[in-house]
């Protein structure tokens, strides 16, 4: 069967407590023997050292939770979903949680082609400033036309303008802290990543920094 037609199984799942420490090939690796201990009637790869065909929506950092994590995996044949998601889910560690399970029809675009948005809630402890600040550099963050930031790869060093595409930046407040709700771009033609939002906020404000001490993707979803 040509691999554009084969069935998938579209998982979404929680990454919390211990398991946020996971780093992405770790991750990975759980959800490869998981598989194999519940007998999932998965794909695999060729050659002396077959691996489970699994994708994962791009990863999250090192110590940051989700709550909906996206990932696929390539079925040899078909099965119930409730069936595949009971074993999978028995088999998966405290932390990394099932919150659903579906078969699908792979089409011939990656399920991950059409995610354009993701939604983070991140408590900030505000250093050497006041919070009155904050709510001054999130107003000044809004009326802007552009927010500039700089964006380093292995390659080069680019100025990107982060406005257009943060769609919605707030203010939380819950248990004495403070939290900001983004809902930011996440395609390869609009990503805003979660620290650059940071950073400009923190020049905005004029002194003092913002320190992230927990970072919760909420989930990622099509425009």
């Amino acid at each position: 069967m040509p691999d554009h037609q084969r069935p998938y199984l579209w998982v979404e799942f929680e990454k919390t407590a211990k398991m946020r420490h996971l780093s992405h090939l770790e991750t990975a690796r759980v959800f490869d023997r998981a598989l194999r201990r519940a007998q999932i009637p998965v794909d695999y790869t060729a050659g002396y050292h077959p691996r489970a065909k699994i994708s994962f929506a791009p990863p999250l950092p090192v110590g940051a939770e989700g709550r909906r994590e996206l990932c696929e995996i390539d079925l040899a044949r078909e099965a119930p979903p409730w069936d595949l998601g009971k074993a999978l889910s028995k088999q998966l560690p405290p932390g990394l949680n099932l919150v659903s399970a579906q078969v699908l029809a792979r089409g011939r675009r990656s399920p991950f082609a059409n995610l354009s948005r993701a939604e983070y809630n991140i408590s900030v402890d505000i250093v050497d400033a006041s919070e009155e600040q904050l709510h001054s550099a999130l107003e000044q963050f809004g009326e802007a036309e552009h927010v500039n930031i700089k964006r380093e790869t292995k390659r080069q060093v680019r100025q990107i303008d982060i406005r257009p595409h943060t769609y919605e930046l707030r203010p939380q407040h819950k248990d004495n802290k403070v939290y900001l709700y983004m809902n930011l771009g996440f395609g390869p033609e609009n990503l805003v990543k979660p620290e650059e939002v940071i950073s400009a906020l923190t020049q905005m404000m004029g002194q003092g920094q913002l320190r992230v001490s927990r970072l919760v993707r909420l989930g990622m979803y099509e425009a």
